[in-house]
């Protein structure tokens, strides 16, 4: 019985796996947002997630396998009766259909008892800069700011001599970063010597 079974019932087993395939392609869908709202708001995905996330992707890929060697069958009328005509074969999907079958109801399972996505903590990209109050800067910081939102800008260079606000622009920008979290990943302040930069304009 245990080989006649993934035979006969293989038809069937195909048509459910199909149905739990779909199932789980949109739980997935759902958790990939959520983890992408998460992230907007500076968090990490769990492992659990991430590691579920990945085990989802190699599923999918198998199970598309699986169903389009089923379609195949079928088209050749393979299984068109109780009594296919490469019984080895359709043995061998049956049993492959119904271990995908075990681990998809695993995975639903696992990615449905997701109550949380990430571990709450916010990822400091940004840090906020001590800055008093400034002058005469205004136009030239929403100069700047234009140009960040230019998809065709990739450097900006401020120069100047020494004491005229290039710093305290920069930290005006940085902090300006830091209150709209979302629109950059990470800011990185470098110190470059007057040596570096010279070798870099040559």
């Amino acid at each position: 019985m245990d080989f006649v079974s993934p035979i006969l019932d293989v038809v069937t087993r195909l048509c459910a796996c199909t149905a739990q395939h779909a199932t789980l392609s949109n739980l997935s869908e759902d958790v990939k947002a959520r983890v992408e709202l998460v992230e907007q708001q500076n968090m990490r995905a769990t492992r659990t997630v991430k590691g579920w996330l990945r085990k989802i992707g190699l599923v999918e890929v198998d199970v598309d396998r699986i169903l389009q060697q089923g379609d195949l069958e079928v088209e050749n009328k393979c299984l068109g009766s109780c009594f296919p005509k490469n019984f080895r074969l359709t043995y061998k999907l049956g049993k492959r259909v119904s271990e995908q079958q075990i681990t998809i109801v695993n995975l639903l399972g696992e990615g449905r008892s997701f109550v949380w996505v990430s571990n709450g903590s916010p990822i400091v990209r940004v840090d906020e800069m001590p800055l008093g109050h400034t002058w005469g800067l205004d136009w030239l910081y929403d100069k700047v700011c234009c140009c960040l939102m230019e998809d065709k800008v990739g450097i900006i260079g401020l120069h100047g001599i020494g004491g005229i606000g290039k710093t305290t622009l920069m930290k005006k920008i940085n902090n300006n970063f830091f209150k709209r979290k979302a629109q950059f990943n990470t800011v990185i302040w470098v110190a470059v010597s007057r040596q570096a930069w010279e070798l870099l304009k040559r």
